[in-house]
């Protein structure tokens, strides 16, 4: 694979919120994207944005793990957790899916979390294990 991009100066898009996007890039090769998964409007602008894109790499989530216990715990904050770590996942690949239906060899990468399978955050483990095949 890396010879196949050696010739050649593909651009790498990182996605991020305002606030995470770093200021300074290594490279010139490096644009930050506005997204939030959240947002379909910046879904689409990142999508419209990376009309090109090959690869979709999903590596992303919210950082807190509220605590979920039955009779118990901040069921709002399991809310967000799956509008964010799973139905954002599923907005995210399906803007994408058709760019990278039309790009040879398109591919979609979703990376979660081994609480999917070990509980040790909550509304967290919950969110990752509804992306588990």
């Amino acid at each position: 694979m890396s010879s196949s991009l050696a010739g050649s100066s593909p651009k790498v898009r990182i996605g991020s919120t305002p606030a995470d996007a770093p200021r300074e890039w290594p490279s010139d090769r490096v644009v930050a994207v506005e997204l939030d998964v959240r947002d379909t409007g910046t879904i689409a602008r990142a999508t419209a944005e990376a009309s090109d894109a090959t690869i979709l790499l999903h590596n992303d989530g919210m950082p807190e793990w509220p605590p979920v216990t039955l009779g118990g715990g901040d069921l709002s904050a399991v809310a967000a957790h799956l509008d964010t770590n799973v139905v954002g996942v599923i907005r995210l690949a399906s803007a994408f899916a058709p760019v990278l239906a039309d790009a040879p060899r398109g591919v979609i990468l979703m990376v979660y979390s081994v609480q999917a399978w070990i509980n040790l955050s909550g509304a967290y483990a919950v969110s990752q294990a509804a992306l588990s095949p």
